[in-house]
């Protein structure tokens, strides 16, 4: 026994030990099996009972990881010694189940790459493994190498003997060549579209198709910051509940003067503004909806409608293309034309890809909402008014609403005040450091900016999540949501940093220089990992070094407390954390008169900042953290306007915030053109 006494814990620590035989060899993996099983399936539990501290369950998640590696480590620990290379067919097969097993585990930490590594050493193992072929499908799927993940899904149905997990690869195997077949149409669709849309070419981008990647914008020549990218026509939009009399039901602008607003007295779920007022082609439009509308307005007072009339648009909109052949580009208001925009067609909007894996309960929810809808039309418009379309067609237009839905948000209040359906916007792949931000004009169409300069041949994307969030979340959230696995410059570059910074000399202490350990079930939160500094040689215990983040919540802390302890953390990780415990510190208490908390705004601006300092794939916060830097100078601009008496220091603040508040918008979202001008600078008046 070694005891490595380290100054942050003195835990007592027990070298792995080679085994003096194949056979005791297999035990002590078996050993090391049931222990990680054991935390696991505690693991599982926990999550299912959704407990409130994510902390918890993670804990148990990484103590299973440590039993499984350890086992690992003495297979490896074994083979190198007297033992041997080999170890027998039964440790063979044990090594696999448990090398499987932390596939498994990996997908639940969100780690795609390290899943289908042990998914893969799995396989070597025992390549008559079906759980590992599986596991090793289910990666692939969402690395997006579908024809990858079918072949592998395809060997472990043919090698799986148990009922439940045929049951599972059969239904996942279903699952992909729909995928497969779907992504086929979507490749045949772009590819005509490249050939006979010329819309693309109003704008410095043009689309190409991209094996693995499907569609993709690119920039067709150098764009300089603050150029406009492409600006889309929405198939259907509709208004939240909340602002159904702030915004105009047509146009989806911002009515400023509320006196000129003329609202629907029939179906009291429509206001026009009085520039639309006088559209001939708006007064139409809802005259098509108003008495579906009144129906809701009628039966269902209460009720949110948003959904609802959101869909209604879009099959409004389908008619009058498919059975009343008077829509088309040209037919838009004229004053919208005036500048270029693309024109989505009912085809472009069915070929987007879907949800393909919508819960029961969502699948349900759709089914029930289909069938209501049809019955609303039959009783208010007829039995013939949705011949041309079926029901599976609008089941598809759910699903595809689901993944790819665009909320309408007020550019100053973050608030949402609309959604919409933008087909060819959603042909911008995913980025957690993205080029292009977006905003909707006065005509309710999404325009997209270029961020940054962006050079000839480089992807134009955009960001589906704050990201600025971790690593953890940004994935977690994109495969939950999205199905797939961000390979994107920042993931990628954030995969290679370490955690944590030693406490002594700062240097990053590098898992390779790591050292596992039994977990001591006697310490709370022990996963028996141990950090070796290679500059000072000091040790840390990686339970300790958790346990200093976790307490950044602790209300009695100040953060200027709790940036000393962040600032022992690589990247961005800080930011988030100094985020939520700013909102945990300040949820009940009266922030805006409290000196402290406008100290505490200034630290996340700073902490902003200093994330994307030197970072080698960005060039500073202003440029990619645009967004977050504007909602926290409003936060501060907000705190020093509520101040009566303000000090001369205090004064030329406001006068600095109110100065960068209006040039990120001028770049962002266009703000001396934008329908919502009026109220941000009544807002922003000193």
């Amino acid at each position: 026994m070694n005891n490595n006494s380290n100054s942050s814990s003195r835990l007592k620590r027990v070298e792995l030990r080679i085994p003096s035989s194949r056979d005791e060899l297999y035990k002590e993996l078996e050993q090391y099996k049931l222990k990680g099983n054991k935390n696991f399936s505690i693991y599982i539990a926990l999550t299912e009972n959704d407990l409130a501290d994510d902390y918890v369950p993670h804990f148990r998640l990484e103590r299973a990881i440590a039993y499984y590696r350890m086992a690992l480590d003495l297979h490896q620990l074994f083979s190198s010694g007297d033992g041997g290379g080999g170890g027998g067919d039964n440790v063979d097969g044990l090594l696999s189940v448990i090398s499987t097993n932390l596939s498994l585990c990996f997908v639940k930490s969100f780690n795609i790459p390290q899943s289908f590594v042990y998914a893969e050493r799995a396989i070597q193992f025992d390549g008559m493994n079906p759980k590992a072929h599986y596991r090793r499908g289910f990666c692939l799927r969402n690395l997006g190498r579908h024809q990858e993940s079918l072949e592998a899904y395809q060997t472990a149905l043919k090698l799986s003997k148990d009922a439940t997990l045929t049951k599972e690869i059969t239904s996942e195997l279903q699952q992909q060549r729909e995928k497969i077949a779907k992504i086929e149409i979507e490749k045949q669709d772009t590819l005509f579209r490249i050939a006979n849309d010329d819309q693309f070419a109003q704008f410095p981008i043009t689309m190409e198709w991209r094996e693995g990647m499907g569609r993709c914008v690119m920039a067709k020549q150098d764009i300089t910051r603050g150029t406009t990218i492409a600006r889309v026509l929405p198939f259907g939009s509709a208004i939240v509940d909340e602002h159904l009399m702030d915004n105009c039901g047509f146009c989806s602008s911002f009515i400023n003067d509320k006196k000129t607003a003329l609202p629907c007295k029939k179906c009291k779920k429509h206001v026009f503004c009085a520039s639309c007022a006088q559209l001939p082609m708006a007064l139409e439009h809802h005259k098509d909806e108003c008495d579906l509308l009144a129906f809701l307005t009628h039966y269902y007072p209460d009720s949110n409608t948003r959904d609802f009339r959101f869909i209604i648009r879009v099959i409004l909109s389908a008619r009058r293309e498919r059975v009343l052949k008077n829509r088309s580009k040209t037919t838009v208001p004229e004053s919208w034309a005036q500048s270029p925009f693309i024109f989505d067609s009912f085809v472009d909007l069915l070929n987007l890809s879907r949800n393909s894996k919508a819960s029961q309960q969502q699948e349900e929810a759709f089914e029930i909402a289909c069938r209501s809808l049809f019955a609303v039309f039959k009783q208010v418009k007829g039995p013939d008014y949705l011949n041309f379309i079926t029901e599976e067609e609008i089941m598809h237009v759910y699903h595809v609403v689901l993944s790819n839905g665009h909320e309408m948000i007020h550019p100053f209040t973050s608030e949402t005040y609309g959604m919409g359906i933008f087909p060819t916007a959603s042909y911008l792949n995913h980025s957690c450091l993205p080029n292009a931000f977006w905003y909707n004009d006065a005509s309710g169409m999404l325009v997209f900016k270029a961020k940054r300069d962006i050079k000839q041949g480089e992807e134009i994307t955009t960001s589906y999540l704050d990201s600025t969030d971790i690593l953890y979340f940004r994935q977690k959230g994109l495969l939950e949501s999205y199905f797939f696995y961000c390979q994107c410059a920042q993931c990628r570059f954030q995969q290679t940093l370490p955690l944590f910074k030693c406490t002594q000399c700062n240097e990053p202490l590098l898992d390779a220089h790591s050292k596992r350990y039994e977990p001591d079930a006697t310490t709370q939160h022990d996963n028996g990992c141990v950090y070796q500094c290679t500059k000072c040689n000091q040790s840390y215990d990686h339970y300790l070094l958790k346990a200093q983040i976790n307490a950044v919540n602790e209300s009695s802390k100040s953060m200027q407390e709790i940036t000393k302890t962040l600032d022992r953390l690589c990247d961005a990780r800080g930011l988030h954390a100094l985020k939520m415990c700013l909102d945990h510190q300040w949820s009940n208490q009266p922030k805006h008169t409290s000196i402290h908390y406008y100290l505490d705004l200034k630290i996340i601006v700073d902490q902003i900042f200093k994330a994307y300092q030197n970072h080698p794939n960005t060039n500073g916060a202003l440029e990619c953290a645009p967004m977050s830097l504007l909602s926290y100078y409003t936060k501060l601009f907000n705190f020093l306007k509520n101040i009566k008496n303000r000090s001369a220091a205090q004064q030329r603040d406001i006068q600095e915030y109110r100065e960068k508040i209006i040039s990120l918008l001028d770049i962002m979202v266009d703000l001396q053109t934008n329908h919502f001008k009026e109220s941000i600078m009544n807002e922003l008046k000193i």
